[in-house]
């Protein structure tokens, strides 16, 4: 019987997720439209990230912020409390350029209005990571129901996700999207506005992961 070395088990798991980044990326760039792209990537976030129970994606068109794709209602429903308060973590990740972290919403003191609205509809940690592709061009939401949901590792591995997704978004020429209200996953609508527009609206406070 062969032993197993004591780093091996570490080594299979870097392998994997190498694997798996590659397969994700592959996929990315292999979706033939803007809206194939935007639905694979929510998708890919939830069954690559740990602890993830949803994910959406929020942009900026004109003076609103507007989510076109989320893996279930109640991520539109918490993205639509960011937008309605002006505060949240996804609109401070737009604004800084940033990842920004809640590991509690119902007890971080940044986001007094929004936080216990969420934890309430049963949202406890929000993570968010700013899309970017030649400019800021939105951000990716993690939402889970537990506090502290995510760890380094998590973190770490969504930023590596994210910057896969901004890429393949900015390749998509996701900038001049069209799309509807919240309302409605995808439709037509008014433009996308750049992401200097973006920083030059949203708030400023928050602070990197």
């Amino acid at each position: 019987m062969t032993s197993q070395s004591p780093g091996s088990d570490p080594e299979k798991r870097r392998s994997d997720l190498a694997a798996t980044f590659a397969a994700i990326a592959r996929s990315l760039y292999s979706a033939h439209t803007v809206e194939e792209t935007l639905r694979r990537i929510v998708a890919f976030s939830v069954d690559t990230i740990d602890g993830c129970s949803g994910a959406g994606i929020s942009f900026v068109r004109g003076d609103q912020v507007v989510t076109p794709v989320w893996t279930e209602p109640l991520v539109l429903e918490v993205d639509e409390m960011q937008y309605t308060t002006g505060e949240g973590p996804c609109l401070d990740a737009i604004a800084h350029g940033a990842s920004v972290y809640a590991d509690d919403l119902l007890t971080d003191s940044r986001w007094p209005t929004f936080g216990p609205m969420a934890a309430e509809r049963g949202m406890r940690s929000l993570l968010s990571f700013c899309l970017h592709g030649e400019s800021t061009i939105g951000a990716l939401n993690l939402y889970a129901g537990l506090p502290r949901a995510f760890g380094v590792t998590d973190r770490a591995t969504g930023l590596i996700f994210a910057t896969h997704a901004g890429v393949a978004l900015a390749a998509a020429t996701i900038v001049v999207l069209r799309v509807a209200p919240q309302t409605t996953p995808l439709g037509p609508g008014g433009p996308w506005m750049d992401g200097a527009g973006a920083r030059n609206r949203l708030p400023r406070r928050g602070r990197a992961v």
